[in-house]
């Protein structure tokens, strides 16, 4: 019964993940729709005055709109091919939220740096995706609730891994600490930098839903596993085989 309770959960994962998709979707098409119609606008706002003010803001609107219709069309290109969503600098789910407001972004709230981007998808970001719509079912053998739990436990690690690198860095550029002090200091960033390191590649196979494979057979790890070691790289038959030689 648990093997049905987990692949109906996953199926209605799969149902809703795939309605939020149309919906973004048919956004998508109505920004564009806007932006293509500014563009096409040739008559100059009325009420600004004489001159050529009121062409000069009409071509300004018409250039920001077209940019802005590059990159709804980046946007649809990336759902196409199945990488639409995550977050093109650290890797990490956008916020549905985000997406409803701003359906074209590329970025999520903590990565947004308000910068004019390049247009198009970076689609050689991820590698590993197959182009088609059945990834989020084909490649993940967790559900999106169990791969949200393993994340935010992930995202608590790194943040707390960032934040004593933060200070360990703050100690060794502190003239007060001995030299001799420095340098186990500075084995302590290399070691933080490691772990840090680590949990990044864990989110970006969880971004690029490749988490949770084995690097042995290439099953898949049962949660219960990566929920008590999120960054266990071996189901337990080929942990065994590994630690046995």
């Amino acid at each position: 019964m648990g093997d049905i309770r987990s692949t109906s959960r996953l199926l209605e994962d799969y149902q809703r993940h795939t309605t939020h998709l149309e919906e973004l979707r048919a956004l998508l098409h109505e920004r564009l729709a806007a932006a293509r119609d500014v563009m096409t606008e040739t008559e100059p706002e009325t009420g600004t005055g004489a001159g050529d003010e009121p062409v000069s803001l009409s071509a300004r609107r018409a250039a920001r709109a077209a940019r802005t219709a590059t990159e709804i069309e980046a946007a649809i290109e990336r759902l196409d091919f199945g990488v639409y969503g995550t977050c093109e600098q650290c890797g990490v789910f956008i916020a549905l939220r985000r997406l409803r407001q701003e359906p074209h972004t590329r970025h999520c709230d903590d990565c947004d740096t308000s910068r004019v981007l390049p247009a198009g998808p970076a689609l050689a970001s991820f590698p590993n995706l197959r182009k088609d719509q059945n990834t989020m079912i084909s490649d993940v053998h967790l559900s999106s609730v169990q791969l949200d739990s393993i994340r935010e436990e992930l995202e608590g690690q790194l943040m707390r891994w960032t934040r004593q690198l933060s200070e360990l860095e703050a100690a060794v550029g502190d003239d007060s600490v001995q030299v001799s002090e420095k340098s186990g200091l500075l084995a302590d960033i290399v070691s933080a930098e490691r772990s840090a390191s680590v949990l990044r590649t864990a989110l970006k196979e969880i971004a690029e839903l490749t988490y949770g494979r084995c690097d042995g057979c290439g099953s898949g790890i049962p949660f219960e596993r990566l929920k008590a070691r999120p960054l266990a790289r071996f189901c337990m038959n080929c942990q065994r085989r590994h630690e046995n030689g």
